[in-house]
C-alpha cells in the first residue's frame, strides 16, 4: 500500500482537519515562538494568553493524527517554553511526556556576543508520545573519528587580544 501523500493549502489549524485520524506516527511542530517580533510571514507578537490558545487548538487538531505508538515533537525557545509544557501537558497528558531535548543553536562567542546580558543560545524539544506505553524510541548513533575539538577551547580572559 503506498503512503498517503497530499499537500494542502491554507491556514495550518484547517490543514489539520483535513487529514484522517492515525495518519502520523510522527508529527514535528516549529510554531510561532512569540518573540514580540513582526515577519513578513507572519506576527510573532501574540498576548501569552492568545498564544496559548492558538496553540492549544493545534495541538488538538494534531493529536487525533498521531498514531497510538507515534509521538510529537515540538521546538520553541525560552520565550514560551513554559507554557508550552503545561498546554502539552494538557493535551498529551504528563504521564506521556517522553523529554524535553535541549538544542545548541548558537555559540555564545558568536554574533551574539555583542549583546550586554545574558545570550541565548538554545531552542528546546518537547517531545511527547500518544501512549508512552506503546511508543519506542529507536536510538540514533553519531560516531565521531576523533574528539571533537569544539569542546577544546575557553576563554581565560574575554577582554584580553
Amino acid at each position: 500500500m503506498r503512503p498517503l501523500r497530499k499537500i494542502i493549502l491554507g491556514d495550518n489549524l484547517e490543514a489539520l482537519a483535513a487529514l484522517p485520524d492515525a495518519f502520523a506516527s510522527v508529527i514535528y511542530v516549529d510554531p510561532p515562538f512569540n518573540t514580540g517580533r513582526s515577519f513578513a510571514e507572519y506576527d510573532d507578537r501574540l498576548t501569552p494568553e492568545a498564544w496559548r490558545t492558538m496553540m492549544h487548538a493545534r495541538l488538538d487538531a494534531a493529536r487525533p493524527l498521531l498514531a497510538d505508538d507515534g509521538a510529537i515533537f515540538v521546538e520553541i525557545d525560552d520565550t514560551e517554553l513554559a507554557h508550552l509544557q503545561l498546554v502539552m501537558d494538557d493535551v498529551f497528558g504528563r504521564d506521556n511526556r517522553v523529554s524535553t531535548v535541549t538544542i545548541v543553536r548558537s555559540a555564545s562567542t558568536g554574533h551574539k556576543a555583542i549583546n550586554r546580558g545574558p545570550v541565548n543560545v538554545t531552542d528546546y524539544l518537547l517531545v511527547y508520545a500518544k501512549d508512552k506505553s506503546q511508543w519506542r524510541c529507536t536510538p540514533q548513533w553519531r560516531t565521531r573519528e576523533t574528539y571533537d575539538r569544539a569542546y577544546g577551547t575557553f576563554l581565560v580572559n574575554r577582554s584580553a587580544p
